[in-house]
């Protein structure tokens, strides 16, 4: 598990995360024709939240103590979303 942990954390930061998310939202919206896609995080994950922004997601929703954490906490979560026509009118799709 240390190990797995390890090379994660090796290729953080690298843009992997957004390229992929990237080509999954063209799957949708140009493969598959879908007209909305959403995204859950924790708020408190940063990365995650800069992550859906950088593709052209934009924030519909703030959840106070939304998710009970595997720690035994309660968090925060947050809703992203994207429409086809906001995807297909983004200068990256231009």
């Amino acid at each position: 598990m240390d190990s797995e942990r390890s090379a994660v954390a090796s290729l953080a930061g690298r843009g992997y995360g957004t390229e992929y998310a990237a080509a999954l939202m063209a799957i949708a919206f140009d493969g598959l024709g879908v007209r909305r896609v959403e995204a859950n995080c924790f708020a408190d994950n940063l990365a995650s939240r800069r992550l859906r922004e950088k593709i052209g997601m934009r924030l519909e929703g703030h959840f106070r103590e939304d998710s009970l954490h595997r720690s035994g906490r309660w968090l925060d979560g947050m809703s992203f979303a994207l429409l086809a026509s906001e995807y297909r009118s983004s200068p990256a799709e231009s």
